[in-house]
């Protein structure tokens, strides 16, 4: 269950990271590249329910779902503007580069934090 978790949240984030280099090369393999992304960060999707199903039980289950729900819904809101926001200051490739290295900090907390 971990391995999965840790591998495609390294795939994520190897892929977000090399995504201008392949539009560079091939706006089609750049599509693929994507595609599997979207693919693997399903599993961290998943998984990351999954988890917090399993440490939540009890009284307190209602309220980690919520919060986990509430950062999803908050993520996908923000998250566009703030991607906007970095492409129209700083250029079109960075909110991929700033997101492959939270993917990278990310994975790294995991590995340290998660058993």
């Amino acid at each position: 269950f971990n391995l999965c978790h840790r591998i495609s949240s390294l795939l994520c984030a190897i892929l977000q990271v090399t995504c201008p280099l392949c539009i560079g090369y091939s706006p089609a393999l750049a599509a693929v590249l994507q595609g599997v992304r979207g693919f693997a960060s399903g599993v961290v999707m998943t998984n990351s329910f999954e988890v917090t199903r399993k440490w939540s039980l009890g009284t307190e289950a209602n309220f980690v779902i919520s919060g986990v729900g509430s950062m999803l819904f908050l993520g996908a809101g923000v998250g566009p503007f703030v991607a906007s926001a970095i492409t129209e200051t700083m250029g079109w490739r960075y909110p991929y580069y700033i997101s492959g290295a939270v993917y990278g900090v990310l994975l790294f907390a995991m590995c340290v934090l998660m058993p």
